[in-house]
């Protein structure tokens, strides 16, 4: 079945998606039908979350790694991408790594 593979909803410049808001209307969904939402969070197993209607899952669209799981049945999800300020994400700190010539230093010793 349909699927998409793990992702970020905001993949950088010059998107400004801050948070993804997915509402279910599955009213017949089974376990088995597939078309969870998967979330990668760091160190942590992964979290699956079912398509259940009226359900309303709302996380970071430029932190959250996720993706859906393949579907067995038909899957209806209404999408809706808030946007942040311009200049709040995806900024130069929050897609570049810098270091000092000291913090390299004070680690090496």
């Amino acid at each position: 079945g349909a699927c998409f593979p793990f992702h970020y909803d905001n993949p950088g410049r010059p998107n400004k998606r801050k948070v993804t808001c997915l509402l279910y209307l599955n009213g017949s969904w089974k376990e088995g039908d597939g078309g969870e939402v998967e979330v990668l969070s760091f160190l942590e197993q992964p979290k699956k979350i079912p398509p259940l209607l009226d359900r309303l899952l709302l996380f970071y669209s430029d932190i959250t790694l996720h993706r859906v799981t393949p579907c067995n049945q038909l899957r209806y999800c209404l999408t809706v991408w808030l946007d942040a300020e311009e200049g709040s994400v995806n900024t130069d700190a929050d897609v570049a790594l810098s270091f000092s010539k000291s913090q390299v230093e004070d680690d090496i010793e």
